[in-house]
């Protein structure tokens, strides 16, 4: 993934966390083919670690249907942008409770 498209994940997090947490998924699903690639890829992906559990990489990965590396660049700007936690290689990736 560019780096344009990283620093455009890192920057609209205060966004991507008001998007989920203020509308409904069936208004998110109606919105989101709207919003720009990079957006997307990033709310798909927080889609894919959300849950009580962490959820390693490869989960993530597949279940976003994105390579790992595209993943870990997604989720590193996410996590750079406050969004995300990684607790340990270990354990995996889960979303942060964001005020």
């Amino acid at each position: 993934m560019n780096p344009k498209s990283l620093a455009k994940i890192q920057a609209a997090t205060p966004f991507l966390q008001w998007f989920r947490s203020c509308f409904p998924n069936a208004i998110q699903n109606r919105i989101r083919p709207y919003l720009d690639q990079p957006y997307q890829l990033a709310l798909k992906l927080m889609d894919c670690c959300d849950g009580s559990e962490y959820r390693s990489l490869a989960e993530i990965a597949v279940a976003a249907g994105v390579s790992k590396n595209t993943a870990c660049q997604v989720l590193g700007a996410l996590r750079n942008g406050g969004l995300v936690s990684i607790s340990s290689t270990s354990q995996g990736w889960q979303p942060l409770a964001v005020d």
